[in-house]
């Protein structure tokens, strides 16, 4: 058990470091988030134990009170990282299908508009505005209607 610590220690002293060096998101965000990783290390370690004990390579514990906060703990991370899974694979489908990041979804309206489509709300995904000629009229496209 004392292996699981010190590899939690390890996943939340890297978490803080990428976190606060590299994220630069200050001292209290990076230990919050560094918090959060150990929390989450485990809740897998439940994960793990749980499933030992159902393929009876380890014995239960001996105490019913502490049989079922491991038994529920178990459980809630189970369903926890189920939910947590869907946004991840939402937003990794987004990008690899369809090479759309996280932040053209958002409205940025202090921006300076990038051609006369940016001001009708028409965007293309990934930034690719350059491709797009500024005066359209120009180059032949006309309206069918």
């Amino acid at each position: 058990m004392i292996i699981f610590w010190i590899f939690t220690l390890f996943v939340g002293a890297s978490t803080f470091a990428f976190t606060f060096i590299f994220l630069q998101l200050g001292m209290g965000w990076s230990v919050a988030d560094a918090l959060v990783a150990m929390l989450i290390c485990r809740g897998i370690l439940s994960m793990v134990r749980r499933s030992l004990i159902l393929r009876e390579r380890i014995s239960p514990e001996t105490d019913v009170l502490t049989r079922t906060v491991e038994t529920n703990r178990a459980i809630f991370w189970k369903r926890a990282l189920f939910l947590a899974a869907i946004p991840v694979l939402y937003f990794a489908g987004a990008y690899y299908l369809f090479g759309l990041e996280p932040v053209d979804g958002q409205d940025q309206p202090l921006r300076a508009p990038v051609g006369p489509g940016h001001l009708a709300r028409v965007l293309l995904p990934g930034g690719e505005h350059a491709l797009v000629a500024a005066d359209v009229a120009l180059d032949g496209v006309q309206r069918r209607g």
